[in-house]
């Protein structure tokens, strides 16, 4: 493991929720505040593979426009999730916290972690996309089971799409 970072990306908040989340006795509110913080890293490491895709896809070109309207959705997906952690009971986020242990999701990112970080000639930007994006499709699972909204589904299929067609775009994939 290359310490605290991830293609670039401070991934302290991975290190923190892998240690809360796996405390049973943890602090609720505190162990939902760093799923927040980890959620947010996760999409800067997508952000991340984006730009590395957009400078060695010279056809990718053409699909920067693409970026402002994940970094809107993306912004927007913390921001209320921050927002909702804030103001559920502490009984919701004891919840939270024990699927966060029961699915492993802290060690689900520490593994992406050491998967991301491999060179580029032993593992292509395109399976590290892929992989990034199975993760980045838990985490947001989880958070449309928990939070209960009808309305985070659009953002956070804004979120897949950006990335489905950023990653797809210049190769002519869907």
């Amino acid at each position: 493991m290359s310490g605290n970072c991830c293609c670039g990306v401070d991934i302290t908040s991975w290190v923190a929720l892998h240690k809360l989340a796996n405390d049973e006795t943890g602090d609720p509110r505190q162990t939902a505040m760093r799923f927040a913080d980890a959620f947010e890293a996760l999409l800067a490491v997508d952000r991340e593979l984006i730009e590395e895709r957009l400078e060695t896809d010279p056809q990718a070109n053409y699909l920067k426009p693409f970026v402002g309207v994940y970094d809107k959705a993306a912004g927007n997906a913390v921001r209320l999730l921050r927002e909702h952690i804030a103001a559920r009971p502490e009984a919701d986020l004891r919840e939270l916290a024990l699927a966060l242990r029961l699915a492993a999701l802290a060690d689900e990112l520490l593994a992406l972690q050491i998967y991301l970080d491999a060179p580029v000639d032993l593992v292509p930007l395109d399976d590290k996309q892929d992989k990034s994006e199975v993760v980045t499709d838990s985490v947001k699972e989880l958070i449309k089971k928990w939070a209960g909204w009808w309305w985070v589904e659009p953002i956070l299929q804004a979120i897949d799409e950006v990335l489905d067609i950023i990653r797809g775009g210049g190769k002519g994939k869907k």
